[in-house]
């Protein structure tokens, strides 16, 4: 059976009993003998994931599973699997590829056949990381310009804008409400974040401006998903493949460049302090810390049209 670091069995359906018998028979045998997996061996594991990670997660790491047992007919052997991997590879990004191998893995780790710690994780190639300029974004706002709906408009602008000057995640953007922004302070509070933590974040009069505007229109979506991917897609190529996701890495080079210290902006991008012992246990900022820091920096930078 296999065990998590901490020496404790990590699949929480191990049988007791009369019954674990059978279960060491479904893991043993060999592992090219084909052994038969259920739907339910399926949502147990789904509902495992959703006890320890985000509902986008859970749903993700289901819909690769099921994938890889279909293609199995939910038959599975050590040397089928591996042929599935091979298969797939490629047929996907280097990093999907890793994330298809490494899910699949943890599966079938939760189901204890032991041959899946001989499955190794691939590795990912380097890749020189994107480069976003202003002029790439400013490009941006001049697309969106030609939009004739006003609230459109407005809510793309708004979401550029905002994306770019506090280094929020897209997704994070998209769940804003108007209770979470505060436009005195020039601060929002997320509350449903990628870490599960609560974050703060700031932003520049530019921003505000935008905000303002958009918030005047009354009880409509701030940010709805479809239109804004839509958006980004189809103007992608006459905008040097500008998507959501890059404003947030421009937010982080234009800090650097700007010199606000790293520690200050790992805590407004939300970015993990694990390993980080000085941010873990030594440095403490308060709200109007941050916020000043980030006002020092931020507060003359303007990329509106």
């Amino acid at each position: 059976m296999v065990k998590s670091c901490g020496g404790q069995d990590s699949n929480p359906r191990t049988p007791a009993g009369a019954d674990l018998e059978s279960f060491r028979g479904r893991s043993g045998g060999g592992s090219d003998r084909r052994i038969d997996v259920s739907e339910e061996d399926l949502e147990l594991y789904v509902k495992h994931k959703g006890m320890t990670t985000c509902y986008k997660h859970t749903i993700r790491c289901k819909l690769l599973v099921r994938k890889f047992l279909e293609n199995q007919k939910w038959k599975i052997s050590y040397s089928d699997t591996l042929s599935y991997f091979n298969e797939i590879r490629n047929q996907c990004s280097p990093k999907t590829y890793r994330d298809n191998v490494l899910i699949v893995r943890d599966f079938l780790r939760f189901l204890g056949f032991e041959w899946s710690n001989r499955i190794k994780l691939p590795k990912i190639p380097h890749r020189l990381p994107v480069f976003v300029r202003t002029e790439q974004i400013e490009k941006l706002l001049s697309e969106i310009e030609t939009i004739e709906d006003p609230i459109k408009s407005q809510q793309l602008r708004a979401f550029t804008i905002l994306g770019a000057t506090t280094g929020m995640r897209s997704e994070e953007i998209y769940k804003l409400t108007p209770d979470e922004i505060d436009l005195k302070n020039r601060s929002i509070r997320l509350t449903n974040t990628k870490s599960g933590e609560d974050r703060m974040v700031f932003f520049n009069e530019d921003a505000k401006k935008e905000l303002e505007i958009l918030l005047e229109w009354g009880n409509l979506p701030l940010f709805p998903y479809r239109i804004i991917q839509r958006f980004y897609y189809t103007a992608k190529d006459r905008c040097d493949g500008l998507l959501p996701k890059y404003l947030r890495k421009y937010f982080s080079t234009t800090s650097d460049k700007l010199g606000m210290p790293t520690g200050v902006k790992k805590r407004l991008m939300g970015h993990s302090t694990n390993g980080d012992i000085d941010l873990q246990h030594y440095s403490a900022l308060t709200f109007d810390d941050l916020k000043a820091i980030y006002n020092r920096y931020w507060d003359e930078v303007q990329i509106s049209l």
